[in-house]
């Protein structure tokens, strides 16, 4: 799993999470560009990405993820989710999102699809 989010505190709060469950992560990214360069070479079964970040953010980077990696499941993870960004989240390629606050287990109903 990749974890994708510019605060640190949230992507060790989500990694001791995760990997209590049995989730394996294999990378951390703060922007959207660095994940696409961990991407390739770390081919995560899933990934988990912030939608605002300095830099290339998630909604940019989204459709990205998808092209690159087309079997990975997307949780799009973040705390600023207005009306209608859950539609454009699946069409730009997220298989799920989760409101940052919401009970950690929506995160892990995510993964698991």
């Amino acid at each position: 799993m990749l974890l994708v989010d510019d605060e640190p505190d949230v992507r060790r709060m989500l990694a001791f999470f995760l990997e209590s469950l049995g989730f394996r992560v294999i990378g951390e990214a703060g922007d959207g560009d660095r994940a696409l360069e961990l991407l390739g070479s770390l081919q995560p079964d899933a990934v988990i990405l912030d939608l605002q970040m300095a830099g290339l953010d998630g909604f940019e980077a989204l459709p990205r993820v998808r092209r690159l990696a087309p079997e990975t499941r997307i949780v799009v993870y973040s705390g600023h989710i207005p009306p209608g960004v859950d539609e454009l989240a699946a069409a730009l390629g997220a298989d799920a999102v989760v409101r940052k606050g919401s009970p950690l287990a929506e995160v892990e109903a995510a993964l698991r699809g």
